[in-house]
């Protein structure tokens, strides 16, 4: 089986969630964004406050399962001005990629490895640096923090891909002016110096989502290949696993994986 290590950036509402929906198989989908993000996707999914809830209820997954640590359980709205940061979220998320160590036959199957997918990067990377804070007794983010909060990124993408099943992770991305070259170039969103450069690094692929054409000619695509000129596009895009895709390919992750079955079969 081919297995998928992917970073798909873009900005709003160019496709990153609605092509989870292409991906072979039986997905979770940690979800750190807006409770109503996954509405764009385009199969079946149930949602649940927590992995862990999801697999005492013992239902099968038909397509995609969302723990939506973002939908807040009703109750009163807190009267401070500032919120207070809080480690609960990325606590439910470790110990519901922890059960994936007993539970991660309800994915995998013959066919498909089953995905595990994470929107999105920034959204994580605050919600973790939120969770260093609150660990820490602290109301406020100190400096000595985000070198912790890296550490606990990096072992949470680890731990992912050691399940043997596709991953995926979603982000945004900002425009940041290159101090040597004056150009402008596309990095992922997300707190720090050196995250945004490092975190491509840890993906087999990386593409930017675009949308082409107007009206009912619409198409969402995928950008494949880095873009030169005055202004610099993510560099890091690309795959490891197939020569000469196509520069600007669609949406599709079942296409990638004909495409890499193929390639792997000339090997």
């Amino acid at each position: 089986m081919v297995i998928f290590t992917s970073l798909v950036l873009g900005d709003s509402h160019t496709g990153k969630t609605r092509s989870l929906s292409t991906l072979p198989g039986k997905s979770v989908l940690f979800n750190f964004d807006g409770p109503d993000n996954v509405t764009a996707l385009r199969v079946p999914f149930v949602e649940t406050n927590s992995l862990c809830e999801f697999w005492e209820t013992k239902q099968e997954i038909e397509r995609i399962v969302v723990a939506n640590y973002t939908a807040e359980v009703p109750g009163d709205l807190s009267l401070a001005a500032d919120p207070m940061p809080r480690k609960d979220l990325v606590e439910r998320f470790i110990k519901d990629i922890n059960s994936l160590n007993i539970h991660s036959e309800y994915l995998m199957t013959e066919e498909n490895n089953g995905n595990l997918i994470v929107e999105t990067v920034g959204s994580l990377g605050y919600s973790i640096l939120d969770y260093i804070t609150a660990y820490n007794g602290k109301s406020k983010i100190e400096i000595q923090f985000y070198d912790s909060a890296m550490k606990k990124f990096a072992a949470i993408v680890g731990k992912l891909m050691s399940y043997g099943m596709n991953v995926i992770m979603t982000g945004h991305i900002q425009a940041e002016k290159d101090e040597i070259t004056g150009w402008t170039r596309l990095t992922p969103y997300i707190w720090g110096k050196k995250m945004p450069e490092t975190i491509p690094r840890l993906f087999g692929e990386v593409f930017q989502t675009i949308v082409t054409g107007t009206g009912g000619t619409i198409k969402y695509q995928w950008l494949t290949k880095p873009t030169e000129g005055s202004t610099i596009g993510l560099k890091f895009l690309g795959t490891r696993k197939i020569d000469g895709l196509p520069r600007i390919i669609e949406q599709d992750f079942g296409y990638l994986d004909k495409l890499s079955k193929e390639a792997e079969q000339r090997r």
